[in-house]
C-alpha cells in the first residue's frame, strides 16, 4: 500500500516521492492499541494504531501520512512543528493539513466525499460553528475540511483560482506557502463557486471538473441540517446544530427554530431542510424566514441555484413530505467580510386570503331540479361543473374581499376574521353570513369556508347585494377569474346555462355553500409553478397578483342553492329557476394572497 501511495505521488510530479532515484526509504511502524495515525519528523517515521489495520480508511489515514513524509523533504519539518513550540504560524499549519488532505485526494478521488463526511459536521467553539464558517488559511485541529475550499479553488483560471495544479505540486516541491492574504481575498470574492459545489453544481469559474458525489449531490453529512418532525400532535425539530448557533424556542407561531450562524470573511454556512423519509413523522408544514444581512444561494428541491443579496428579508418555504417541498439547501456567504446569517424556522403562516379556482369533477352526488317559462334549450339543468365553478368563486371572494384568515393565539388554526370597515352587505341591505377556518397539522392544510347569502324579497337586478357583471352580450358568463390592478373579473354568479334574450334582466341568488379544501401540494409563487399549476393562459394574471404561495388541492362542498333569472321584453317576461343540493367533489388549483390583495367586486361602485 505504501508503494502504491507513494508511486501515485510520483506521478503527480512530487519528487520526494520518487524513492528509488533519491535513494529513500519509508519507515511504517504498527503501534499497539489504538489512537491517531501520525507522521513523525523527528526521524521520518509513520506510526500507524493497530486498531487502523484492516479499517476501510487505513489507505486514507496512511495517504495522509505519507503526504506529510513528502512536504518534509522541502518544508523540513521538525517536531517543533506538531508541539508548536518554535511558533509555526497557524498559517503554514493550515496549509501542511489541508494540502496533506488535498493530496490523499489525488490518491484516491473518492476521498473527497470521506472529507466532507468526517470533518463537515463538527460543531467548535463555545458558539457551536462548524468548520466552513471559519476563514481560510488559519488552524485549529478540526479544520481539515478546508481541503474542500482548497479543492474548489485549484484550477487553471487565475481570475477565480489563486493556485493552479502545477503551482501546488511547485509549492510542495519547494515547500513554499502560496495562500497568501491576497489567495484568500480572490477565494472571498469568489464563493459563489464555493456555493454553487456544495449545492451539488459544479464550479462555473473555478476548479469545473471537481468530482461531484453522492454528499454534495444530496446535500446530506455536513454542514447543519434541520428535519421537522411530529412529535405527538405538536411539531419538533431533529436538527445537528447546537444551542448557541442553533436553538429551538416557543414563539408567536409555536415551535420554532433559530439560527445565529457567525461567518468570517471567506466562509460560508451550509444548511438543509429536509423531510423525513417516512412521511408518516412528517411535522407541520415549514418555512423559513431569512432576516437582511447576509447574502446567499440556495435550491428548492434539488432544483436551479437561486440567489438572493441578503438585503431584505426572505420567506422561503413551504417544507413538507405530503403538501409542500422535500428539501431546501442553503449556502450563506462571507464574501466581503464577516456576516451573520440569521434565520427562523417555523410553522408555515397561512394568514391572508385563500382564493381557489376550479379544475375539474372528482364526483357528483348533487341534484338539481329547474324550473320556470324559458325555453327548454335554456332551461336544461345546471352541471356539476357550473355549480363547482360557482361555489369556488363564491366561497374563495366573498370572504376575501372584506375580510381574511387570522392566527389564533396559541394555536396553529387560522379564523376567517372581518376586516376593520369590511361590509358583509356588499352594498345591499342584508348581510351575507361567512365562516371560515383554515387549519394546519401534520397531515398539510385544510381550509373550510361557510357563506350564506339570505334569500331576496325581492327580484334584484343586477348592481345590487353581490354584484354580477353582465356582458355586452346580455349573456352571464364565465371569463377569467385574475385581472390587473389587483381586482378580479366578476365571474357570473348565476351559470353559463342562463343565457338572457333581452337587455332587462333580474337574477336572484341564495342559499349555504359549505367548503373544505384539502391542499395537496403547496408551492413556492414563482412563475414557473404558476404554469405549471394554472397553465401559460393565465400565468400572467395570476403573478400580478404576487400570491404567497401557489396551491393545488380537493374540495368538497355541501350545496344547497338556489340560483335563478330572467328577462323582461316587450313579449313579455320569461324566467328560470334552479335549486341545487347535494356534495360535490372536486378539484382546484389556488394561490394564498396577502390580505387587501382582492379587495372589490368590478361593477358594484
Amino acid at each position: 500500500m505504501v508503494q502504491k501511495i507513494m508511486s501515485t505521488y510520483q506521478a503527480e510530479g512530487f519528487t520526494a516521492a520518487n524513492l528509488v532515484k533519491n535513494g529513500y526509504k519509508v519507515n511504517v511502524v504498527i503501534e499497539p492499541g489504538s489512537g491517531d495515525p501520525v507522521y513523525s519528523p523527528s526521524n521520518g517515521t509513520v506510526h500507524i494504531p493497530q486498531d487502523s489495520m484492516g479499517k476501510d480508511n487505513l489507505a486514507s489515514e496512511l495517504a495522509h501520512e505519507l503526504a506529510h513524509w513528502v512536504q518534509d523533504a522541502a518544508y523540513n519539518m521538525a517536531s517543533s512543528y506538531w508541539s508548536n513550540k518554535l511558533g509555526i504560524s497557524s498559517t503554514s499549519k493550515w496549509w501542511l493539513e489541508t494540502s496533506a488532505e488535498y493530496m490523499v485526494m489525488l490518491y484516491e478521488p473518492k476521498y473527497i466525499d470521506q472529507n466532507l463526511l468526517s470533518y463537515g459536521t463538527t460543531s467548535l467553539g463555545a458558539d457551536k460553528r462548524t468548520p466552513f464558517q471559519f476563514a481560510p488559511n488559519q488552524w485549529n485541529d478540526d479544520l481539515y475540511l478546508h481541503a474542500q475550499l482548497l479543492k474548489v479553488f485549484t484550477c487553471d483560471n487565475p481570475s477565480a483560482c489563486p493556485i493552479s495544479p502545477q503551482k501546488f505540486v511547485n509549492a510542495i516541491n519547494n515547500g513554499a506557502f502560496p495562500i497568501d492574504s491576497s489567495a484568500v481575498e480572490k477565494i472571498s470574492a469568489n464563493l459563489d463557486d464555493f456555493a454553487r459545489y456544495l449545492l451539488g453544481k459544479s464550479p462555473q469559474k473555478a476548479n469545473s471538473m471537481i468530482y461531484l458525489l453522492n454528499s454534495v449531490k444530496n446535500g446530506t453529512g455536513y454542514g447543519e441540517s434541520v428535519t421537522p418532525v411530529d412529535n405527538k400532535g405538536d411539531l419538533n425539530f431533529k436538527k445537528t446544530g447546537y444551542e448557541p448557533q442553533m436553538k429551538q424556542t416557543s414563539g408567536g407561531t409555536g415551535t420554532e427554530l433559530d439560527i445565529q450562524a457567525v461567518i468570517e470573511k471567506g466562509g460560508v454556512y451550509p444548511l438543509m431542510l429536509e423531510t423525513p423519509r417516512n412521511a408518516e413523522l412528517a411535522g407541520y408544514p415549514v418555512e423559513i424566514e431569512v432576516s437582511p444581512g447576509c447574502p446567499f444561494y440556495y435550491t428548492e428541491e434539488g432544483g436551479e441555484i437561486q440567489y438572493n443579496d441578503g438585503t431584505a428579508k426572505t420567506v422561503i418555504g413551504p417544507l413538507h413530505s405530503k403538501t409542500g417541498l422535500s428539501g431546501i439547501r442553503i449556502v450563506a456567504v462571507a464574501t466581503d467580510g464577516a456576516k451573520t446569517f440569521t434565520a427562523k424556522i417555523r410553522p408555515l403562516d397561512i394568514s391572508g386570503d385563500w382564493i381557489f379556482v376550479f379544475d375539474s369533477i372528482v364526483s357528483n352526488n348533487m341534484v338539481c331540479d329547474s324550473s320556470g317559462n324559458e325555453s327548454n334549450d335554456n332551461n336544461d339543468p345546471t352541471t356539476p361543473e357550473e355549480m363547482a365553478q360557482l361555489t369556488s368563486y363564491i366561497n374563495s371572494y366573498i370572504p376575501a374581499i372584506p375580510g381574511e384568515y387570522v392566527k389564533d393565539a396559541g394555536a396553529n388554526t387560522y379564523t376567517w376574521t372581518l376586516s376593520p370597515g369590511g361590509d358583509l352587505t356588499f352594498g345591499g341591505d342584508t348581510a351575507v353570513v361567512v365562516n371560515g377556518m383554515a387549519l394546519l397539522d401534520s397531515k398539510g392544510i385544510t381550509v373550510q369556508t361557510f357563506v350564506s347569502i339570505p334569500q331576496p324579497e325581492s327580484r334584484l337586478p343586477g348592481n345590487k347585494a353581490i354584484p354580477v357583471a353582465m356582458a355586452s352580450t346580455c349573456f352571464f358568463v364565465f371569463p377569467l377569474l385574475f385581472r390587473k390592478n389587483k381586482r378580479v373579473f366578476l365571474i357570473s354568479i348565476i351559470s353559463a346555462m342562463l343565457l338572457i334574450s333581452g337587455c332587462s334582466a333580474f337574477f336572484l341568488m341564495y342559499g349555504d355553500l359549505t367548503t373544505s379544501t384539502v391542499v395537496d401540494k403547496l408551492l413556492p409563487a414563482s412563475p414557473e409553478n404558476t404554469v405549471k399549476v394554472f397553465g401559460e393562459s393565465a400565468s400572467t394574471q395570476v403573478n400580478e397578483l404576487t400570491p404567497k404561495y401557489i396551491a393545488s388541492g380537493i374540495t368538497t362542498a355541501d350545496v344547497n342553492w338556489t340560483i335563478g333569472g330572467g328577462t323582461v321584453t316587450i313579449e313579455g317576461e320569461s324566467s328560470s329557476t334552479t335549486v341545487c343540493t347535494g356534495k360535490i367533489v372536486y378539484k382546484v388549483n389556488g394561490v394564498l394572497l396577502n390580505d387587501g390583495v382582492i379587495t372589490d367586486f368590478p361593477g358594484s361602485e
